[in-house]
């Protein structure tokens, strides 16, 4: 018994990661230019169709127009809302990210965006509610780090409308790291190695 030996060789090793969706900053913008083309659109398609075949209300091709440019309008404007639709839903939803975190640091991976953060270099991360037609939809989270730098993420809640705390977010490593939570543990519990 006096040659055994811990296979971690007495080191707390930690690993973490999963993924989450973040909601790009100028969604409201887009939101705004969404619906606007697509009212355009719809009002001015049938307007369109009728200046290019010379047809006007008062005219006797009118009836005609109504019932076969009238179809083919109704189905454009059809397809423009259903897309609208889709596009402002995907913008609602956000863009899956993922993160990785270990003992040194999280590492996240947004789309073209990468950002790597020491727990160490973090002073202080806040978190400010996102609210969607007046129900909890995630946190705007602000990262200031050591070298006065501060990063902004738009964390969205993979429930909607329930409430979700803080310590739901990958962020939360980074105020409470895994080494200093271990430490912390080992001293309430009195296990030193």
């Amino acid at each position: 018994m006096d040659n055994f030996r811990d296979p971690l060789n007495d080191r707390f090793e930690f690993r973490q990661s999963g993924n989450f969706y973040m909601r790009t900053k100028h969604a409201h913008t887009i939101y705004f230019f969404v619906i606007v083309t697509a009212v355009l659109i719809s009002f001015l398609f049938p307007t369109l169709l009728m200046w290019l075949t010379g047809v006007t209300p008062g005219s006797d091709r009118f009836g005609y127009f109504l019932g076969y440019y009238g179809l083919t309008s109704g189905f454009v404007v059809l397809v423009v809302w259903a897309a609208a639709l889709i596009v402002i839903n995907i913008i609602r939803h956000g863009q899956k990210c993922s993160y990785t975190a270990d003992e040194n640091g999280l590492k996240l991976y947004c789309g073209w965006r990468h950002a790597e953060y020491r727990y160490e270099d973090v002073k202080f991360v806040t978190y400010i509610p996102i609210t969607e037609f007046g129900k909890m939809a995630g946190y705007t989270v602000k990262i200031l780090t050591t070298d006065g730098n501060t990063d902004e993420y738009l964390y969205l809640s993979p429930y909607k409308g329930k409430l979700i705390t803080q310590e739901s977010t990958p962020f939360y490593l980074l105020q409470h790291p895994p080494m200093a939570m271990e430490e912390a543990k080992r001293k309430e519990t009195g296990i030193v190695f």
